[in-house]
């Protein structure tokens, strides 16, 4: 007996694939993002050496990614530490 193929887009998914997924890549800044983008492109498709290359250059933009957000933490910690002085000196001449 032959079963009967139904149409593609017709029917339902499984409830693991049904809703929005959460990734790694959820905290990874827009940037770093886009130098992985390359990757599903090559990896798979082209020989060895192509895969190799694609994955340095990615990993060279990631590092560069990594870099710029540890002077961003640097400087944000900066600024979140002279706010929290300059609110505590302020809390302590107000209620003086």
């Amino acid at each position: 007996m032959r079963r009967r193929l139904r149409p593609a887009g017709l029917g339902t998914l499984p409830p693991r694939l049904a809703g929005p997924q959460r990734t790694e890549l959820e905290g990874l800044a827009p940037e770093g993002r886009a130098a992985l983008l390359p990757l599903g492109e090559v990896l798979g498709r082209y020989e060895a050496q192509g895969q190799r290359e694609a994955i340095a250059q990615a990993r060279a933009a990631l590092d560069r990614e990594r870099e710029r957000a540890e002077g961003e933490k640097l400087r944000m910690g900066r600024v979140y530490q002279a706010l929290g002085l300059s609110g505590g000196a302020f809390l302590v001449i107000l209620l003086l």
